[in-house]
């Protein structure tokens, strides 16, 4: 077992560790779960094998997520990060301790597994490239966080993100298991998430306190990189949000279940191409 006399001496690198571990889980669970639970759970028509596959995805992000952000919460609460990280943050540089690097090589290796897992296994869909640049932009993030001892601050945008993916995969598996009640309930809870904590706190404190005090005043090395990346990270969080108003929009003036847009529209264009061809 690895010992290392400070937090802050544990290299970036081990979190390949964690990602090969999570990649080996994601093709394990997903197989099982595909196989054994899920075709007995969606409804058995011509999309059951293809919507078992994709319930499988997004339960293994849900147990993801959902443990991450109880984590990300007990260390967020533990180290008073949610009232210093913004408040105080002229007190940077911030101390590095275990517990958050613990929490931050799991989340980076989660992301590198992410990766890899989204152009192998994981359903194509169409914000397939907006996708990817997000994994792309959340492992430079989190990685440069620690060369530049943003920890603290990273640990405040994880938790902001992460609470609204476990309403999005919660939705996602009610969809494919055709229960529109709790389908609904749960996007109703992923928009007001979405829009609190990625609409409004992030851009509003995080973005500002970075950009006030971090890129303005203090100048750190890169700052402008890092806060550029953030800016990217939140022009996907808008193109997202205006996803998710687009299928609001839809089930209050069209009725019928809840759709998710980037795979129905990726179904019809997959049609399409299959019907030129028979043709």
């Amino acid at each position: 077992m690895l010992d290392y006399e400070n937090a802050g001496d544990i290299p970036v690198t081990s979190a390949m560790y964690v990602a090969v571990l999570f990649t080996v889980f994601r093709y394990v669970a997903q197989f099982l779960l595909s196989t054994i639970l899920f075709p007995s759970l969606v409804p058995n028509d011509e999309k059951r094998h293809e919507n078992a596959k994709r319930c499988s995805e997004s339960a293994v992000k849900l147990m993801f997520y959902s443990f991450s952000w109880f984590w990300l919460l007990a260390v967020v609460k533990s180290l008073g990060i949610w009232e210093d990280a913004l408040s105080s943050i002229e007190l940077y540089p911030y101390p590095v301790t275990f517990s958050i690097m613990g929490v931050y090589m799991w989340e980076l290796g989660f992301y590198i597994s992410g990766l890899v897992c989204h152009f192998t296994i994981e359903t194509r869909r169409k914000d397939f490239w907006e996708m990817a640049l997000h994994h792309a932009v959340t492992i430079v993030l989190i990685g440069g966080s620690v060369h530049m001892q943003y920890e603290r601050m990273g640990l405040v945008i994880l938790l902001l993100h992460d609470i609204s993916d476990i309403f999005l995969e919660t939705g996602k598996i009610f969809n494919y298991m055709d229960n529109d009640t709790m389908a609904t309930t749960a996007f109703l809870g992923l928009i007001v998430t979405w829009f609190i904590a990625r609409c409004v706190y992030f851009p509003l404190k995080v973005l500002r306190s970075v950009f006030m005090y971090h890129v303005s005043q203090i100048q750190i090395p890169y700052g402008r990189h890092f806060f550029v990346l953030l800016l990217i990270l939140q022009v996907l969080n808008i193109f997202w949000f205006g996803m998710l108003i687009k299928m609001a929009y839809k089930k209050l003036f069209e009725g019928g279940n809840i759709e998710d847009t980037r795979e129905t529209e990726v179904d019809d264009d997959l049609k399409k191409k299959g019907g030129k061809k028979s043709q």
